[in-house]
């Protein structure tokens, strides 16, 4: 992690150094089946997709605040997304900020907003895209569904597996 006078500089954050390792093991803790026919995380599954099906105290332990707010984003992809003809897009000026505020229950800047979104397209591989948009500012874009979503139609999040 960076130092405190980097973030109060506005450096760039650092995703934990283990954070793979730890996902690892909190996977181990969850089984790979479940009793109730929810889905489980496999090798397929991207790294954001693995951390909303962990539960709210696992996150809190191993997770930084911007991978946190990453996982709401990822949660919340349907509701707050726009389908169009290029692909589902979330621009930060369709209210972004105000529904990760609320959904976190937190009040956050734009640049807390950003890095979220920065974290979402580390933890996506590749599946989401944070991009600056001549005309309409900042946006995330799904390019490819995420495997979670070609087992079911339903998806998994955090409250639902921890039931």
């Amino acid at each position: 992690m960076l130092d405190s006078k980097a973030r109060r500089e506005g450096g760039p954050q650092r995703p934990p150094r283990d954070l793979d390792n730890r996902l690892d093991t909190t996977e181990d803790q969850c089984s790979n089946t479940s009793s109730d026919g929810q889905q489980t995380p496999d090798e397929e599954w991207t790294p954001i997709e693995r951390l909303s099906v962990i539960g709210e105290a696992a996150l809190d332990d191993h997770v930084s605040a911007s991978d946190r707010r990453a996982v709401v984003i990822f949660e919340h992809w349907e509701e707050w997304s726009t389908t169009t003809p290029k692909g589902q897009l979330l621009k930060t000026s369709d209210s972004l900020k105000s529904l990760l505020s609320t959904a976190c229950d937190e009040q956050l800047a734009w640049k807390q907003v950003y890095r979220a979104c920065q974290r979402l397209e580390q933890l996506s591989e590749g599946r989401l895209t944070f991009f600056d948009h001549d005309r309409h500012g900042r946006m995330l874009k799904q390019h490819t569904a995420f495997p979670s979503q070609h087992g079911s139609t339903t998806r998994v999040t955090a409250s639902s597996a921890q039931s």
